[in-house]
């Protein structure tokens, strides 16, 4: 089942993106398969954005793709590991972002993706169970922070354009 983890490896990989200079880190689910051109595309795609201070998130595909700005996850404070353990962290992070003044990008490249999504909960009875049990808990803390806040989708003209 989801696992504290997730979290840790995030914010481990922002911090060392950060020391490195990186403008950006980039993250998939690892249950996704999709071509070599939307790889290719999307990276293209956000390395065009790189040197642009305004964006925090470029989705592709909702989140099975994300690129995330560094400098503006470092004024977040990254990701929340205690009270976003094992979901809606992509809620989460995107709805502070937008706090700070930062743009959400989704932009669905063209090309095959395809989501191997809940396999391991699905073919476990006891995670699956115990997914029944957290899920709720950290759909109802979102709801508690963020009120229902929705981040608009910028759209992918507007980094380009700008």
């Amino acid at each position: 089942f989801p696992s504290h983890d997730t979290v840790q490896i995030m914010n481990y990989l922002l911090i060392e993106s950060y020391k490195r200079g990186d403008k950006y880190l980039t993250w998939q689910h690892g249950d996704v398969e999709y071509s070599p051109d939307l790889g290719r595309d999307f990276e293209d795609y956000v390395h065009r954005m790189q040197n642009r201070n305004d964006w925090g998130i470029i989705y592709t595909h909702h989140d099975l793709v994300a690129a995330y700005n560094v400098e503006a996850l470092m004024k977040v404070y990254g990701w929340d590991q205690y009270s976003f353990p094992y979901y809606f962290l992509d809620n989460d992070i995107a709805c502070r972002l937008d706090y700070a003044g930062y743009k959400m990008v989704i932009y669905d490249f063209g090309g095959d993706i395809i989501h191997h999504a809940s396999t391991s909960i699905n073919e476990d009875s006891y995670r699956r169970h115990i997914n029944g049990l957290l899920f709720p808990i950290c759909k109802q803390l979102l709801d508690e922070r963020h009120q229902g806040h929705e981040v608009i989708n910028v759209g992918e003209e507007y980094l380009l354009d700008s």
